[in-house]
């Protein structure tokens, strides 16, 4: 894909390229401020333009914010025809998803994190790329106070209340059980979790380790079901379907996040080996 001539073939027939994806997010940063000011306003007909899917930060802001990922094949057909084609047929996948083993097509999923609350441990890049990328697709997102894993009075201090603890390197030394002490879980999935896992996957609520007869998670709250939304360490048991009945929060890696936003779906824990894998 010729980059400057698709740019070029852009600009020329009155469209316009966003040099990256800051100035993607910064567009869609202002249209909310003006919703949220009452101004009428509509965002313009935004694409990424691509070879194939990938893990880029482009690629995974797009699938973020719901921007269409396309290949550049339409750009040609485009001027080809001298109109705007139908951009679906040429719309790439999400990218590959390690828990289906296929690439995956899921339906975007407008903040489908919500309800969710991530402590993002590590570098100052690695805090703001993934806090970033975690709050545009709904989650609440914190970092662990300054020199909080080196301190002495860090299990006297008030826990902090987070569902995953995404970290850039495994934590050793004793930090895993100071993090875990720093921090507990008492997070519940949202009713839109508990629906996208539901079309995502048909799975009856047992297989997340809740068992009461009730044949999918879609017919929660009905006559003869829960009643009461299960929490996250329900909904997310272990390997054999037992319900996670501990207070700390689960340790992920970023894969584990990356793949959340390929699957448009909050992922178990130990969906899949590679998410408890660290660079």
């Amino acid at each position: 894909m010729d980059r400057a001539r698709l740019a070029e073939w852009i600009t020329q027939r009155g469209g316009a390229v966003v040099p990256d994806h800051k100035k993607c997010i910064e567009i869609f940063s202002d249209q909310k401020q003006l919703e949220e000011a009452g101004v009428e306003s509509s965002l313009p007909d935004m694409y990424l333009i691509a070879d194939k899917a990938s893990t880029t930060a482009k690629y995974l802001t797009a699938l973020a914010l719901g921007v269409p990922r396309v290949s550049g094949v339409w750009i040609s057909e485009c001027v080809m025809s001298q109109k705007l084609e139908d951009y679906r047929p040429f719309q790439l996948s999400n990218g590959w998803s390690e828990e289906l083993g296929a690439m995956c097509a899921s339906t975007f999923i407008e903040g489908f994190l919500h309800g969710t609350t991530v402590l993002v441990s590590g570098s100052a890049q690695f805090q703001h790329n993934w806090c970033q990328l975690l709050t545009l697709a709904g989650a609440k997102t914190i970092t662990p106070p300054a020199a909080a894993l080196g301190s002495r009075t860090a299990a006297k201090s008030p826990q902090i209340v987070c569902d995953f603890i995404l970290s850039d390197k495994k934590l050793r030394n004793g930090k895993e059980s100071k993090m875990a002490k720093m921090c507990t879980r008492n997070r519940r999935l949202s009713q839109q979790q508990w629906n996208t896992m539901a079309v995502e996957t048909g799975s009856p609520l047992k297989d997340y380790g809740v068992d009461d007869g009730v044949s999918t998670i879609l017919d929660k709250g009905s006559e003869g079901g829960l009643g009461t939304e299960p929490s996250i360490g329900e909904a997310f048991g272990d390997a054999d379907g037992n319900a996670d009945s501990s207070a700390d929060p689960w340790l992920v890696s970023h894969r584990w996040a990356r793949q959340c936003l390929i699957n448009q779906r909050v992922l178990r824990f130990n969906g899949h080996p590679s998410y408890v894998e660290y660079s």
